[in-house]
């Protein structure tokens, strides 16, 4: 059985390899080349990198999301029983509870 692979990015092997890059000596124009290529390359994926570091943080804490859910369902009660019975009222809360629910997913 395969263990699953690990998403964490080692930014050490990321420094090491552009170290590396950074420490060739090249002997013409087209070994220059190829260096700045190579470390333009190591570079924007070094910023993928860190996107995917990023973006692996879940960007709200479950009991915030919870605490935020049973605000919002307190206050869409709270409006929908101080509201007229109405065709607007109903939409504009449905239409609100739409939007809100599509902003927290």
């Amino acid at each position: 059985m395969q263990r699953p692979a690990s998403y964490t990015p080692n930014i050490q092997i990321g420094n090491i390899a552009y170290g590396a890059i950074q420490h060739l000596a090249p002997n013409d124009d087209t070994q220059r080349s190829l260096q700045a290529q190579a470390a333009s390359v190591l570079t924007a994926l070094d910023e993928v990198r860190s996107l995917l570091a990023a973006q692996s943080v879940p960007s709200i804490s479950i009991p915030m999301l919870i605490i935020l859910l049973f605000w919002l369902a307190i206050i869409f009660v709270g409006f929908s029983v101080l509201a007229p019975p109405n065709g607007t009222a109903i939409l504009a809360l449905m239409v609100s509870a739409v939007a809100v629910s599509g902003a927290i997913s």
